[in-house]
């Protein structure tokens, strides 16, 4: 399996740095307007794919920065989030990390790890602003879920001819035999 992977090392490089060329170029027509965008399927996909084929090549960081980047992009195509400034150049920053870690096959330097370490706590301060900010805080009235879960008990019932208040009888019957 080693000597496999081996082989095909040079192909995942280039593609891995094909992948960021092209995010990049995305990531450009996304930052002339950030309102609409319709470059977020593509951007998903690009960092699915390097997370994925990272992973297969035992380059933890990259797969790493991806997987971060790809919550994002998931976020932000699902309308759950908006692209901003601190986004675009957050996704730069980790395009040419990805690109430098890809032809690596040693250990990090000293300072690959410190820029590493720093776009992780950019992209995890951003994912976790992104949580906070799609947590919706459930305020209903105790009242409305007794009414709604009433409801619902009586069309449940209904259809599954359990339901024997203000039916008449045979009429349940014939009803859920249809069923």
């Amino acid at each position: 399996m080693d000597n496999i992977i081996e082989l095909l090392r040079p192909t995942y490089s280039e593609e891995g740095k094909r992948l960021v060329v092209q995010a990049r170029t995305l990531l450009s027509h996304s930052e002339k307007d950030l309102s609409v965008n319709t470059h977020y399927d593509e951007l998903f996909r690009i960092t699915h794919t390097l997370k994925g084929n990272s992973a297969m090549f035992e380059q933890p960081e990259v797969a790493s920065i991806s997987k971060r980047l790809e919550f994002i992009f998931d976020s932000l195509r699902k309308g759950i989030i908006n692209l901003s400034a601190e986004i675009i150049e957050v996704t730069y920053l980790c395009l040419s990390q990805i690109e430098v870690l890809i032809d690596s096959t040693g250990a990090l330097s000293s300072n690959q790890w410190k820029n590493q370490r720093f776009l992780i706590s950019k992209l995890d301060a951003i994912v976790e602003s992104k949580k906070k900010a799609i947590e919706i805080p459930l305020d209903i009235n105790p009242k409305r879920i007794k009414r709604l879960s009433s409801a619902f008990l009586s069309i449940q019932g209904f259809f599954t001819g359990t339901l024997t208040t203000g039916i008449r009888p045979g009429y349940k019957n014939s009803l859920a035999s249809r069923l």
